[in-house]
């Protein structure tokens, strides 16, 4: 048997996700960022890609708001999180490994 229909049912899932994130339905999170805008996310998915940020949602805080990292990489992090596949824009590169760094969330190695 071959790997696709998982690969297909994996990506059924990740597009619920994203419309969780879309719709704000189930989340516990308001993360502000630096542009002023507010994000509404779940705790749980950004937690698991983050062990700093996993201790910080530990707290019973409903928002948060990043020192560090523009609001563009943030939305973009954010959207990766839940499975949007879009590439990383060129000139958020190297903010991107600052955040990876910082949060330390791991990188993947393909």
């Amino acid at each position: 048997m071959s790997s696709a229909p998982c690969e297909f049912e994996c990506a059924q899932q990740l597009d619920g996700l994203s419309s969780f994130l879309e719709e704000g339905h189930f989340s516990d999170i308001s993360i502000r960022l630096p542009d002023g805008s507010t994000v509404q996310a779940h705790r749980v998915l950004i937690a698991a890609v983050s062990k700093v940020l996993k201790a910080k949602f530990t707290m019973s805080e409903h928002a948060w708001s990043p020192e560090v990292g523009s609001a563009l990489a943030w939305q973009w992090l954010i959207d990766w999180v839940y499975g949007r596949m879009d590439l990383l824009p060129c000139d958020l590169i190297v903010e991107m490994l600052v955040l990876a760094d910082h949060f330390q969330m791991p990188l993947s190695k393909t």
